[in-house]
């Protein structure tokens, strides 16, 4: 099942979602890393429920809602949750009912795209633009915000050829929906080509180096 059929099920017949599947959307597109992350008062530590930390990873990147998030777990979630709502079972999806989102926190991004490939959205509904362009490296680079209902925050910018250094505070998705660049992320020592319609991740609190080898169109979302 590849990602198109897999959300369009999940908003169709969430009810025929099962654990596996969503397991197996998520290993033919990305690569794991085992990491630590936080779920309400629940601490995960890395290699400790893998399949949860894959799955809230995957929804978070792909800007999927709580209740499809619970959807993804399948039969854990509407059978032995669900149906027995005082158990003691699945911690990870009874707290994610209870604190949703705003209780999700990775150490750092378990997942990134195999071969740097993504399906990349062409366009965003029912979000607020901030007017006012953010503006960096004396024009070269500009960009402007825009901000989703459940206040998810996103940039949509142009770069201009040349080669700049970015801090980053939260970790983010870097989407080159047209272009060519090359990148030195953190702690490694090899530039990698980034060309349109692929992406890669930054972790927080981090500084990455890009070459900007054409006029380019970016799209960075920001992952709390």
């Amino acid at each position: 099942m590849n990602l198109k059929t897999f959300i369009n099920k999940l908003n169709t017949k969430p009810d025929t979602i099962d654990f596996t599947d969503t397991l197996a959307v998520i290993d033919a597109m990305y690569t794991f890393t085992p990491g630590s992350f936080k779920n309400g008062n629940l601490i995960n530590e890395a290699n400790q429920n893998n399949g949860s930390c894959k799955l809230f990873a995957f929804a978070q990147l792909q800007k999927l809602s709580e209740q499809q998030t619970l959807a993804c777990f399948g039969k854990y979630y509407r059978d032995d949750v669900l149906n027995n709502p005082d158990g003691e079972d699945h911690q990870n999806i009874r707290n994610f009912i209870n604190t949703g989102w705003a209780g999700i926190q990775f150490e750092s991004m378990p997942l990134t795209l195999i071969n740097n490939k993504r399906i990349i959205m062409s366009q965003f509904e029912n979000v607020n633009i901030n007017k006012q362009a953010n503006v960096y490296f004396d024009g070269q680079v500009t960009s402007r915000s825009i901000t989703f209902a459940n206040g998810e925050s996103k940039t949509l910018g142009i770069m201009l050829p040349g080669e700049y250094t970015f801090n980053t505070d939260k970790p983010e998705l870097m989407e080159i929906m047209s272009g060519d660049v090359a990148v030195l992320l953190p702690d490694q020592n090899e530039w990698q080509t980034i060309k349109g319609g692929e992406s890669f991740n930054v972790n927080g609190k981090a500084a990455f180096q890009i070459k900007v080898n054409s006029v380019t169109d970016y799209c960075c979302s920001f992952l709390d």
